[in-house]
């Protein structure tokens, strides 16, 4: 028997970028607002995940991913001090961390905190720059393709 095995957090509903295929922004009216969730409110989300890993039906460790109607990299503070702080709570928990970003804000700082936590990011790229600045711009229209590729390097 197997329980939950994933939950996908949105931490955020503002982004660094403007793709010119993403549904979050076409409809302003029917989003929420640009609130974050603070780090307590990540926290209180890490705590059920944790007590919830505890009951027998959740017998494989709980993939939790932290995600945005965005970029969640935008709530990165949040996000490690949430992280950190679960794991200081409970050391022996069975969750796994995971994030989708654009890289973008991909720096040493945060891949060594996404090391030291024991976070997993995977980066959106719509393949080599001609196919994916087309589509990946920034809010001033510039393609992101050279940005991603930096923040991958990290």
């Amino acid at each position: 028997m197997s329980g939950i095995e994933r939950v996908c957090v949105s931490v955020n509903s503002v982004c660094n970028l403007k793709c010119k295929y993403c549904y979050f922004f076409l409809q302003p009216d029917h989003l929420p607002g640009p609130e974050v969730l603070t780090e307590e409110d990540i926290l209180v989300i890490l705590r059920n995940c944790f007590q919830y890993s505890l009951r027998p039906e959740a017998d494989k460790p709980i993939k939790i991913t932290l995600v945005g109607s965005g970029e969640p990299l935008l709530a990165w503070s949040r996000i490690r001090g949430a992280i950190h702080r679960i794991r200081e709570e409970q050391p022996q928990h069975r969750l796994r961390f995971y994030t989708v970003t654009n890289g973008l804000l991909l720096r040493p700082e945060i891949a060594s905190d996404m090391k030291t936590l024991a976070v997993s990011p995977s980066v959106s790229l719509d393949g080599p720059a001609r196919i994916h600045d087309r589509m990946r711009t920034g809010h001033n229209g510039q393609g992101s393709h050279a940005g991603v590729m930096r923040g991958i390097q990290v």
